[in-house]
């Protein structure tokens, strides 16, 4: 049995994906944080796949990124954030884009590689739980590049 859809919900603050670091050697590595963060995703995925097969296949991925509220905020701001990251936009750093490419450290256990990916959608919310969410699904509106034509 293939499974249709997959929700990943990676508890605490959204690491985004750090700039890789040169040693003095010139030698190429992601910086710590970032290794860690997409180490702990994996772990989760690899639990909550249960032993299924990587996805194979056109998908579209959804992430949501909620970030902590400012503690310095006042209280009818804080008010305003829900569970869910409602009504205020996240428009401090981290970047959009670097948070998306977290889903990296997910190659090879929820899908075979994220070459896959022909649909993506990024959101940044503020909520009081801070996690990072993403959900993926086969992309039904899309055949699959190695399909064969009917004869």
């Amino acid at each position: 049995m293939t499974i249709k859809r997959f929700l990943l919900e990676v508890p605490g603050v959204p690491v985004p994906k750090g700039r890789p670091r040169m040693t003095r050697s010139g030698i190429a590595y992601t910086p710590k944080a970032t290794r860690d963060y997409e180490r702990d995703m994996r772990l989760l995925a690899r639990d909550t796949m249960r032993g299924q097969e990587p996805f194979s296949g056109p998908l579209t991925v959804e992430i949501c990124a909620y970030m902590p509220v400012p503690q310095s905020w006042p209280k009818w701001k804080t008010e305003r954030v829900t569970d869910h990251g409602m009504q205020i936009g996240h428009t401090s750093k981290p970047d959009l884009d670097n948070l998306a490419k977290t889903i990296d450290g997910l190659n090879g256990v929820v899908w075979v590689d994220d070459s896959q990916i022909t649909d993506l959608h990024v959101y940044k919310r503020y909520s009081h739980q801070p996690r990072l969410v993403v959900e993926v699904m086969h992309d039904a509106t899309a055949v699959h590049s190695k399909t064969k034509r009917k004869q």
